[in-house]
């Protein structure tokens, strides 16, 4: 808590150092003045470079993107899948008998 107090009175006062006026123009002015035929193509130059990264990250994650996408669609060609053996209802043609049904929940029960 103590070193963001102590960073915010400090940009306080670096702010009211800079809004001083001299000549009828800020410190600031003058100091970007002299800055700015050095600060200006630094900044073009950060920023295009920021673009070509953004735009190679882009072009890179697209081509993984469309890389991890199957071409073919999945599909059962075979007849005997089990959704054209079920009936209307959603249920399979086999019947299973009660005492099927019986073992099977017994097996279960045993396997928890």
């Amino acid at each position: 808590m103590f070193s963001f107090l102590r960073a915010l009175i400090i940009c306080t006062l670096f702010f009211c150092f800079l809004s001083v006026t001299v000549n009828g123009t800020p410190i600031f002015n003058h100091i970007y003045t002299l800055t700015s035929h050095l600060s200006v193509p630094v900044q073009k130059l950060t920023t295009s470079v920021f673009s070509q990264a953004a735009d190679s990250t882009t072009q890179y994650s697209k081509k993984l993107f469309d890389n991890s996408v199957p071409r073919l669609k999945d599909s059962v060609k075979s007849k005997s899948s089990a959704p054209s053996r079920w009936k209307a209802g959603g249920e399979p043609e086999e019947v299973i008998r009660n005492d099927e049904k019986k073992e099977l929940e017994d097996l279960i029960k045993r396997h928890q």
